[in-house]
């Protein structure tokens, strides 16, 4: 009788990191234009995401969010001849550090005429 208690709480502890590690997986989208001359305008969402963050070439923006969610980032202070990427990345995988990417849009800015 015993062994039967040791086995229990192995099963319990092995179904319960079953249960935890099944979400769904996240999903994401990116819509990006030009505004003026001096701003982009970025509408993200994003679906069933731990931890979501928008980069811009490279360098962290902001801390979107977990779960669902939606908002809007403007990226300011342009520069002519220059490419914007913007991508949305879930960061809840810790299998990789640089996260999942979820969505990622390039635009660029011309020089003015």
């Amino acid at each position: 009788m015993k062994k039967a208690y040791l086995i229990i709480p192995i099963i319990l502890f092995i179904l319960a990191g079953l249960v935890i590690g099944c979400s769904s997986e996240s999903a994401g989208s990116l819509k990006v234009k030009v505004t003026d001359a001096q701003n982009i305008e970025v509408n993200y969402s994003f679906k069933n995401g731990i931890d979501v963050r928008l980069f811009v070439n490279g360098d962290q923006k902001i801390i979107c969010g977990s779960g669902n969610g939606s908002d809007t980032y403007i990226q300011t202070d342009l520069q002519p001849n220059t490419n914007y990427t913007f991508i949305l990345r879930d960061m809840g995988d810790y299998s990789d550090p640089a996260g999942i990417t979820l969505a990622t849009e390039t635009i660029q800015i011309q020089s003015a005429k």
